[in-house]
């Protein structure tokens, strides 16, 4: 039990740069050149459904 708890521990430190790293990939990847009306179409469909 010691030895997941260490585990545990310790990806609680390292865990913040890969996150920040996948959010900013994620971020730009919405906003890259040439996505919006992929995005803005993407962001109608829930609107869609209650139609």
């Amino acid at each position: 039990m010691q030895t997941l708890l260490d585990i545990v521990l310790w990806m609680q430190g390292k865990t913040l740069l890969p996150v920040l790293a996948m959010f900013l990939l994620l971020v730009a990847s919405l906003y890259w050149p040439g996505r919006k009306a992929k995005v803005e179409r993407n962001a109608m469909i829930p609107l869609e459904d209650d139609r």
